[in-house]
């Protein structure tokens, strides 16, 4: 899990994350084990603005921890994976960059954004946007989206060709 033992990041890592006792209730929720690895993981993404890539988030646990190496990147990978395969967390992968993640927090906090593909921007979409855009889905073809997090990727007025 570390380079320094779970005792070590135990001592370091739970006092310095300080949204754990936050973050053990969401994953108990979600039928996940509450482990120092996920809350720190999940304390890093919800304090976070927007995408996050994993190096930030690494940077962003081991910043708050004042001790560099102290988790692993496929320790923070294995976590993305199972909060996105969750619906608390949200990846965007775009061309010529590396997946970034979002803490999306379930249906409550489902929200979309519009992303370039040639600048990487981001621009969130309005709720007021999607609602009906999803009524109009589930009218039409009798499918019912689930809220959650969406990326419409295309090109943003400053990138596209006029």
């Amino acid at each position: 899990m570390c380079g320094f033992g779970p005792r070590a990041m135990r001592r370091t890592l739970a006092p310095a994350m300080s949204c754990t006792n936050e973050t053990a209730p969401i994953l108990r929720a979600a039928g996940l084990r509450s482990t120092i690895a996920r809350n720190a993981v999940v304390a890093a993404l919800r304090h976070a603005r927007g995408h996050r890539s994993v190096d930030d988030i690494i940077r962003r646990i081991e910043g708050d921890m004042a001790m560099p190496g102290a988790i692993a990147a496929s320790t923070v990978y294995r976590t993305l994976e199972t909060l996105e395969g969750i619906g608390l967390v949200g990846s965007v992968r775009l061309p010529r960059s590396a997946v970034t993640f979002e803490w999306v927090g379930g249906a409550a906090d489902a929200h979309s954004h519009l992303v370039c593909d040639r600048c990487g921007g981001e621009q969130l979409l309005p709720a007021d946007v999607m609602e009906p855009l999803m009524r109009d889905i589930e009218e039409r073809t009798s499918f019912r989206p689930a809220p959650g997090h969406l990326a419409i990727r295309g090109e943003c007025e400053h990138c596209r060709p006029d």
